[in-house]
């Protein structure tokens, strides 16, 4: 089914919009995985294609600090180090959470998650035994990275306490939820408030926040309420330095999926408004939001084989629906400064194509939802005028959108794409495939420009249709692993060309389900280039 031609016109003379990229970050998960050759694949390869700016990471207190013989607080900062020195490196800004607890301060050495975590670990989720203790960490490891990495770079870095707290498998998790809240919540404000006391020491520039929440509102509300006008459990003050609100947005439970809940980015946007509206109830109007988890899904250690709606995971719907997300907050105002999806599962890949949270699969195919965060970072961080977008879904249920940048230099970057919610499910996909065709109209243009055209689809900058075509199997030769690898690099469409434009310039585009392009309009000068 083709239908009318939607055109979209694009003014790239008009009076800009500044945007903030809030979208082009991610956490890295696990940390420990920085110091192995697969975590820094996949950490090389983001770094070179810009598709993260910050990236949030673990402080893994529990490898830096014990005690020496006499019984004091013993630190040693190698793995630190090491892992932090490869990051800097690779230019990436941090959002460094603090955590996990120390068993040598912990009130109850034996209050362990059931979580196993990466090479074996176990998390300590007791309350610290003495809270000054907890400080001392807190401004030591602190101390230790401004000597390292200097003042000025830590003040564009964040530092927040904790992962989850409101959740039992990361705080207090012999402690049952129900109607024990506001004692967590207090219980949190102590780790907080002493947390924010020791960095505050060491390095007053750094921006530190909390809570990370996942679920509780109750929990988020104690806590804002704490820091905005509570006795601070540290310096016997009223409320504690809190410059950004972390929490988490996560689209949907796997199982409610399943049972055919739609995918719908309006949900994790009212999310985003609600949590706002808390803040502002507590006393923190436009407090900084930092989404330092974000996902279509719950459930980063479930795989498609578990649940298998989440195969989206391996597909180019899960990019389409992240361009959809950006064009969304975006023409909303989210009140949100950066949003992290989670690479969660990535260490527990047997085969390829698990369903996890990862950006890649077990032989390093990038799938669409890398691609799509590669190709996002190529938008410019002024939004021009443009006509075409209208709300509100097409009559087959898609959603079609447009995002027109312009950069540095005058380099224009237009996102287009057809979002097909329904199609979460791969064959309701190939049952159901239809295309629009839509023209792109570009006026104020003069001068030569170097055009590329950048495509994901099902059959476009996709490994995972490249290697359903082989099979779906194991045991690749390494012809098929090269070619796989080469139908999932994200790829121009048309070779680039050049053209010299005096006015106006149009193309047209057929755009399939969950499809996404970027046209590019790069300046060329031939008397400074060849």
């Amino acid at each position: 089914m083709m239908g009318e031609l939607r055109v979209y016109q694009v003014k790239a003379d008009s009076a800009a919009r500044q945007v903030h990229n809030f979208w082009n970050h991610i956490h890295f998960h696990p940390t420990d995985a920085i110091e192995d050759d697969w975590g820094r694949r996949i950490l090389d390869q983001v770094s070179r294609d810009g598709a993260a700016r910050y990236v949030r990471i673990y402080a893994m207190l529990e490898d830096i600090v014990s005690r020496d013989e006499s019984g004091r607080l013993s630190f040693d900062f190698a793995a630190s180090d090491k892992r932090i020195d490869y990051m800097v490196e690779k230019g990436f800004r941090l959002l460094i959470c603090f955590n996990f607890l120390p068993q040598a301060i912990a009130a109850d050495p034996a209050c362990v998650s059931w979580l196993v975590r990466y090479k074996g670990k176990h998390l300590n989720t007791s309350k610290p035994g003495d809270y000054q203790e907890w400080q001392e960490v807190c401004r030591t490891y602190t101390q230790h990275l401004k000597e390292r990495y200097g003042e000025q770079r830590l003040s564009e870095w964040y530092f927040h306490c904790w992962n989850e707290p409101d959740f039992p498998d990361y705080f207090l998790s012999d402690t049952p939820r129900e109607g024990n809240m506001e004692r967590i919540a207090e219980e949190y404000a102590k780790l907080y408030d002493h947390f924010a006391q020791g960095v505050m020491e060491s390095c007053p520039q750094v921006k530190t926040g909390g809570p990370s929440a996942a679920l509780s509102n109750l929990f988020l509300e104690k806590f804002l309420t704490h820091v905005k006008q509570g006795k601070n459990w540290a310096n016997g003050g009223t409320g504690t330095k809190f410059d950004f609100m972390s929490v988490h947005t996560y689209g949907a439970f796997p199982k409610d999926l399943t049972a055919g809940r739609p995918v719908r980015v309006e949900d994790t946007f009212m999310r985003v408004q609600e949590l706002a509206g808390i803040a502002e109830r507590c006393g923190f109007p436009g407090i900084e939001m930092v989404v330092d988890e974000w996902g279509l899904s719950t459930e980063g250690f479930s795989d498609a084989e578990k649940y298998p709606v989440l195969r989206f995971r391996n597909t180019e719907f899960y990019g389409v629906a992240y361009a959809h997300l950006i064009r969304y907050y975006t023409e909303h105002h989210a009140p949100v400064s950066m949003q992290m999806i989670c690479l969660s599962g990535q260490h527990n890949l047997k085969r390829e194509f698990h369903g996890y949270r990862s950006f890649f699969t077990l032989h390093g195919f990038p799938k669409p939802i890398y691609n799509a965060y590669a190709l996002c970072a190529k938008l410019g961080d002024r939004l021009l005028e443009g006509s075409g977008n209208r709300e509100g879904s097409e009559p087959d249920g898609s959603y079609m959108g447009m995002i027109p940048t312009s950069g540095e230099n005058g380099r224009l970057a237009i996102l287009l794409y057809r979002f097909s919610p329904r199609a979460i499910l791969e064959e309701q996909e190939l049952r159901s495939r239809t295309s629009r065709h839509i023209r792109l109209e570009i006026t104020g243009l003069r001068g030569k420009y170097r055009i590329r055209h950048y495509r994901i689809d099902h059959s476009n900058s996709n490994a995972y249709t490249a290697w359903r075509e082989l099979g779906s199997r194991d045991g690749l030769t390494q012809t098929e692993l090269e070619w796989i690898h080469k139908e999932g690099a994200l790829k121009l469409w048309y070779p680039e060309e050049t053209a010299e434009i005096q006015g106006q310039w149009q193309t047209d585009i057929l755009m399939t389900d969950n499809a996404v392009s970027l046209v590019e309009l790069e300046p060329w000068d031939t008397k400074t280039q060849k």
